[in-house]
């Protein structure tokens, strides 16, 4: 055998086992990055419907909390009397009708750590609530949320997501903020007689007490969050992300991400310095979002943008019932960490 000849078998035993070696590494990396990915998934999708059936069973103990104390005939009788000087025009703020109700409610309030309460009358106006401030005036479910309103009206008994207070509220350090943000559990007054729906009332929480609890509980790793938004896309419990939201402009120092972020692309990562070039008012929601509003329970494992412009993975899902929709998201690089580092190494 010639010199050459056995060169050129030693070559192609070398390319062959290269090759070997090479297509191995893909197949290997390839079935590494599938595990890795469907294991991310699993737990995004996890965390997801976990929390929205935490979500569900929580709203579902306040909505049978407040139908059942608004059942008693006292409760029935006192709207009635409310209604017909509300009609009549009296004055409400000096009538001895308030005073017994706000007794009755106070009880209530205190032993539920509730905010406040109101009665809506069918025009919209409170006719009931512990401040007098808002009495008289156009109640501000109706301002911000007027479906929910509507489907209370209509004999709902339903949870009112996050909105912005119309009167200054304590934050946790018992401190009065204007436009705190506040949610709401309505349930409709049934006439004991005819049956029908005279009034709505409503008790007042703090999103922070368990609605923002709830999804808190749902953070993986390091840069893991689960939140809620609503059919606008505005963020409607608390960011994980305050600080890096003031830091790189998108809230004021004096306040926090909750009703005060839309979420929406940036275009880039503004977290690395990225500087968006259009408002926020122009900027398209994520891609999250935009999947979540059609309606549709999804899942993305490629990476897409956050409200800060982060490439994360995540999970979503739309909840008809409830009016919000539900997201788990990770940054990518840390999900993606562990495979990252295998593949580095077996290259």
């Amino acid at each position: 055998m010639s010199l050459n000849m056995k060169f050129g078998i030693e070559s192609m035993f070398t390319i062959l086992f290269l090759s070997v070696v090479v297509t191995t590494t893909v197949i290997a990396l390839s079935q590494i990055k599938t595990h890795t990915q469907n294991n991310i998934k699993d737990a995004l999708t996890t965390v997801t419907q976990t929390t929205q059936e935490a979500l569900n069973i929580w709203i579902k103990h306040e909505e049978h909390n407040i139908a059942g104390f608004i059942e008693h005939s006292e409760i029935i009788l006192i709207t009635k009397q409310l209604l017909n000087q509300h009609k009549n025009k009296e004055d409400i703020l000096k009538s001895q009708t308030l005073k017994e109700i706000r007794s009755i409610v106070k009880h209530k309030i205190l032993e539920n750590g509730y905010n406040g309460f109101f009665i809506i009358a069918p025009d919209k106006i409170s006719i009931a609530s512990m401040r007098d401030s808002n009495i008289g005036t156009t109640n501000i479910i109706y301002k911000l949320r007027p479906k929910y309103l509507a489907r209370a009206f209509n004999g709902e008994t339903l949870f009112i997501p996050t909105i912005p207070s119309e009167v200054p509220l304590k934050n946790s350090s018992k401190k009065p903020t204007r436009n705190s943000p506040t949610i709401f559990v309505a349930t409709p007054v049934f006439d004991d007689n005819s049956g029908k729906v005279i009034a709505v009332f409503t008790f007042r929480m703090t999103p922070s007490s368990n609605f923002t609890r709830i999804t808190q509980l749902g953070r993986i790793g390091k840069s893991g969050e689960t939140y809620a938004f609503d059919d606008k896309g505005i963020l409607i419990t608390e960011s994980r992300f305050d600080y890096d939201l003031k830091k790189i402009g998108l809230i004021s120092s004096d306040r926090k991400g909750i009703i005060s972020i839309r979420i929406t692309d940036p275009g880039g990562n503004m977290i690395r310095g990225f500087v968006p070039t259009k408002k926020i008012k122009k900027r398209p929601l994520t891609f999250m979002v935009q999947n979540a509003l059609s309606g549709k329970s999804n899942f993305n494992l490629e990476g897409y943008r956050d409200y800060r412009g982060v490439n994360v993975v995540g999970s979503w899902t739309w909840d008809k019932k409830l009016g919000f929709g539900l997201a788990t998201e990770m940054d990518k690089e840390e999900a993606m960490g562990l495979y990252n580092y295998i593949r580095s190494t077996i290259l």
